[in-house]
Order: structure tokens, then sequence, then C-alpha cells
């Protein structure tokens, strides 16, 4: 697998909880529902749309009425290290279908990032709030245990997350200098 190709590939598996099937046309819907879905092509929204609808559908993951948090990776504005806010966009519009309550981004890097990697005139024009914490601020962060933790003993997590009924971690796949590697399942 080249480079472009794994990072085609881990977008659309990092987005693959955050998209619906309503969207789809069914020809498009697995007969059976999939623990992984891959996506492939030009139009990220499209992809996203694509790989929850294989998944079985944004409903299996977000009720109605629920308060559903997005977890963008907005680090830079370097093509291949932030988030596409195409995708950005269609984990909204899923989440509206599904007839969330509210939907949100939170995060700790200043709004500078969420306006250049273009993540924050998404969020403007779909409604959705962006909530930033201070990450000098102790105040607004709850430490929690990480059991079994070898290396991390505990995490810092920021309060407004628990806010929410639903989280949904769209960050890509790649290496950083703040971690060896960053992924989601």
């Amino acid at each position: 697998m080249k480079r472009r190709e794994f990072i085609k590939t881990g977008t659309a598996l990092g987005v693959a909880p955050a998209v619906g099937h309503k969207l789809i046309p069914d020809s498009l819907i697995a007969e059976e529902e999939a623990d992984i879905a891959v996506a492939t092509g030009p139009d990220y929204y499209q992809n996203t749309i694509q790989a929850v609808g294989l998944l079985g559908g944004i409903k299996k993951f977000v009720p109605e009425h629920s308060r559903v948090v997005l977890l963008p990776n907005p680090q830079s504005n370097n093509p291949g290290t932030y988030t596409k806010p195409e995708i950005v966009r269609a984990a909204i519009h899923l989440c509206k279908d599904a007839g969330a309550a509210e939907i949100a981004c939170i995060g700790w890097l200043s709004k500078r990032y969420w306006r250049n990697t273009g993540i924050k005139k998404v969020l403007d024009e779909e409604g959705a709030r962006l909530v930033i914490a201070d990450d000098n601020d102790e105040s607004l962060f709850k430490p929690l245990p990480v059991p079994k933790g070898i290396l991390l003993k505990e995490a810092r997590i920021i309060y407004a997350f628990f806010d929410y009924d639903i989280f949904i971690n769209m960050n890509i796949t790649k290496e950083h200098s703040g971690n060896n590697f960053s992924g989601a399942l």
C-alpha cells in the first residue's frame, strides 16, 4: 500500500463511526453490518456518508435528541495532518439527520488552528458549537486514571466532554512530533 492510499484509507477508517445511511443509495449498503468500513474516491463527504452507511447508519450510534461532540483533528494546515472539513460537514449532517439535539467540537487548540484548516468555517455554516478549553487552566480538566496504563497513568479530560451523550473521534492516522502514532478505534 502506498503512502497516499494509506492516508486515504486511514481517513476513511477514522471517520467511519461518524456517518450514516439515510443519504446513501440502498445499493451501497451491505446486507450484513460491518465492523470496519472503507470508502474510497475523491469526494470525502460522500466517502464519509458511504462508510457510515456500511456500518449500519448513523442512527446506530447517535440516538435521537442526543448531544454529540465531534473531535476532528485541527492541528495544522499542512495537507495530511488534519481532518478534512468535508468529513466534518458530513458528520454534522448525519448527526442532524439522526435527530441530534446539539452538535459541538471540543478541543484545547486555539481558534487559529480551527480557522486555518477550514473546520471553523464548516462549524459556523452548519450551526455546530466550538468549545475550546485553555490547556493552561487545570480547572477546565478532569484527571482520570488510566487502568493498566504503563506509560500513561492518568489522562486529563476536558470537563465539557461530560456534558455530551455521544463522542465521535475523527482524528486521522498519522505520525507527528507529539506521538509516535495518532489514530482512533
